[in-house]
């Protein structure tokens, strides 16, 4: 029996970097301008006892697609699926789910972030993980990697199908960004 558990990510593309604090990806024939976000905190070293600030870097956020700003406002009028399906991560699990049932009983996850849906409502930009083998219950069982690239390029087929309505900013049609998707893990 298969436990699923819902959250969501996905990635592959060209980066290059301009010399700035920004990273540029190519994906689908589309320029991604990327940003690093830094978050700073004030921290106690628990010997000294001396306050000090922390740098941090955060994941890279996608800014701009061909020049053009991503919006990722809730208050704004956001893309709406085309399909029966509430949510990106419904319509996956919806047509994944026969195909992952049937994966042999051991721990996998798959995680699916950062999407990006153009003005006329086609995903155009994905950082996905892959699905990949968290755990393993019986050592005697052997992995079929085949029907694990299957369930991934089935994916891809998935999200490259899909359609939105596009997100509004006023009454003109914007590219927008869904930060997360959703996190699968099977059990």
């Amino acid at each position: 029996m298969k436990t699923i558990a819902l959250i969501l990510l996905l990635s592959t593309g060209l980066i290059t970097n301009t010399g700035n604090a920004n990273t540029h990806v190519r994906f689908k024939g589309n320029d991604f301008e990327l940003a690093a976000t830094t978050d700073t905190q004030l921290v106690q070293d628990p010997t000294t006892g001396k306050w000090e600030t922390v740098i941090s870097k955060k994941e890279s956020t996608p800014l701009k697609m061909n020049g053009v700003k991503i919006y990722t406002m809730p208050y704004m009028h956001q893309p709406k699926l085309k399909t029966k399906e509430e949510s990106l991560g419904d319509y996956i699990e919806k047509n994944m789910k026969q195909d992952l049932d049937k994966l042999i009983q051991a721990g996998y996850n798959f995680k699916l972030n950062k999407v990006v849906i153009d003005e006329n409502g086609k995903i155009v930009y994905y950082e996905y993980s892959g699905l990949y083998k968290v755990a393993v219950f019986n050592n005697n069982i052997s992995f079929d990697d085949d029907q694990i690239a299957a369930l991934n390029k089935k994916l891809r087929l998935l999200l490259d199908k899909v359609q939105f309505e596009p997100a509004y900013n006023g009454t003109r049609k914007v590219p927008y960004l869904i930060q997360r998707v959703m996190e699968l893990l099977i059990v």
